[in-house]
């Protein structure tokens, strides 16, 4: 599915920039690369992107991802409306 693709895609993104900077990770662009998930695995991604080495920008057309991400305050980063 297009999903599995999106998946595999962000995964060697993500460990494109890790192995190019190991220990203090490269800032990470990314635009809409959930739009394909299910809400359960677009929650579980967002995390992931929260947790990581290095500065993560995503951009994202979809409410649902600042939701799963839980409070800005608690979980660390900033979240802006357009």
């Amino acid at each position: 599915s297009g999903a599995t693709v999106d998946q595999a895609y962000l995964a060697l993104r993500l460990a494109l920039a890790e192995s190019l900077d190991p220990g203090t990770g490269l800032p990470v662009l990314l635009d809409d690369p959930l739009s394909q998930y299910d809400d359960s695995r677009a929650g579980s991604a967002v995390r992931a992107l929260l947790h990581r080495k290095g500065q993560t920008l995503l951009f994202t057309c979809q409410d649902r991802m600042a939701e799963s991400a839980g409070d800005p305050d608690e979980a660390g980063y900033i979240h802006i409306n357009l």
